[in-house]
C-alpha cells in the first residue's frame, strides 16, 4: 500500500512539473545513477524527463567535498552526492522514497535546502 502511494505522489509531483507548477533539477549524479539502468523504457522516460529540467547541477569539487562530509554521517556516498548536488544547486527542497535516508539527511546541515519524504513534500506543497 506504502508503494503504491509513494509512487501516486511521485506522479503528482512530476504532473506538477509538467504543469510548470513547480521546477526539477537535474544533474550528473542523477545522470550517472541513470547510465546504470539496462537500457528500457523506464530509463528512457526518465531521460527525457530529466531532459526537461528547470536546471542542471554538473558535478564539482565542492559537491564532492560536501558529499564525503554527508557520507561520514552514513550516508551512502550516491545518495550523499544526490544531497550535494541539492544543497550547491540551491534547491528549495529534496525528497527521497528511503526513510533511512531522509532521516539521516534531515540531520545533516543542508542550508535553506529542506529534506522530505516524497509524501512529506506533497503535504508541504499542499498538492
Amino acid at each position: 500500500m506504502r508503494v503504491a502511494t509513494e509512487a501516486e505522489a511521485v506522479l503528482q509531483l512530476f504532473e506538477e512539473f509538467e504543469a510548470d507548477s513547480i521546477k526539477i533539477a537535474s544533474s550528473d549524479v542523477l545522470l550517472f545513477e541513470l547510465s546504470k539502468i539496462d537500457l528500457s523504457p523506464r530509463r528512457t522516460h526518465c531521460i527525457n524527463l530529466l531532459a526537461k529540467s528547470s536546471y542542471f547541477v554538473e558535478l564539482t569539487d565542492s559537491i564532492e567535498e560536501l558529499a564525503k562530509s554527508y557520507s561520514k554521517s552514513g550516508m551512502k556516498t550516491l545518495d550523499a552526492l544526490h544531497l550535494a548536488s541539492a544543497v550547491m544547486g540551491d534547491a528549495d527542497y529534496f525528497c527521497s522514497c528511503d526513510d533511512r535516508f531522509v532521516k539521516k539527511a534531515q540531520a545533516a546541515e543542508t542550508g535553506l535546502t529542506k529534506v522530505f519524504s516524497v509524501l512529506g513534500l506533497i503535504e508541504k506543497l499542499e498538492l
